[in-house]
């Protein structure tokens, strides 16, 4: 990606499952839908994160899952 702008993030966790996948959320949804054609099933019953980050320079993003 280039070296600045403004990017939203979608991190899945690989470990971390959802209790439900009533815990994902409309608006979630609703940002990513544009940029993958089935947003709930790439999210399955996995716990997610979506951010919304500005990038300068070179940047090493950490996410952690609780």
């Amino acid at each position: 990606m280039p070296d600045r702008g403004r990017y939203l993030v979608l991190a899945i966790s690989n470990q971390k499952l959802l209790r439900s996948v009533e815990e994902i959320k409309t608006a979630d949804l609703l940002q990513i839908g544009p940029y993958f054609n089935t947003a709930a099933d790439l999210l399955g019953n996995h716990q997610y994160q979506v951010l919304h980050e500005q990038i300068r320079g070179d940047r090493e993003l950490s996410v952690t899952f609780e």
